[in-house]
């Protein structure tokens, strides 16, 4: 939706719809995340490998951050409320979830997941070009 301003500049709304679909593309990008750093097996001894080519099959010091930066996320949104704290892990395992908890749960968590940065593709970021920056 377009508005003009009294200057003549056009200021774009985002409408209540795209913003939920927003929430709710963060959320499920968390959980996808979540998801795959709760699947890697810890390990007590590895080599370290300085530039590896490929994603580590073991969870790493990042992935450990990450998952309690979305549990603490998700309990801060949630607000110790038991039938939404039920909820998110049947969408995390999903499994069917009424549809206005799971509303409820998606608007909630998805909007403090994207204030605080936890869309797995900025939270994973990596410079990969570190040498061509300007340094200052």
């Amino acid at each position: 939706m377009l508005t003009h301003t009294a200057e003549g500049a056009t200021v774009t709304r985002v409408t209540l719809r795209e913003e939920e679909r927003k929430h709710k593309d963060v959320f499920e990008a968390v959980l996808q995340g979540y998801r795959a750093a709760k699947c890697l097996p810890p390990t007590t001894a590895r080599e370290i490998d300085p530039a590896p080519t490929s994603r580590p099959k073991w969870i790493t010091e990042t992935q450990i951050n990450y998952t309690i930066d979305v549990q603490k996320a998700t309990e801060k949104a949630i607000g110790g409320d038991p039938k939404l704290e039920a909820a998110w892990f049947d969408l995390l395992d999903n499994l069917p979830v009424a549809e206005n908890l799971a509303h409820t749960v998606v608007t909630k968590c998805g909007r403090l997941y994207r204030s605080r940065g936890l869309s797995p593709a900025l939270y994973f970021q990596i410079d990969r070009y570190p040498h061509r920056r300007d340094k200052q």
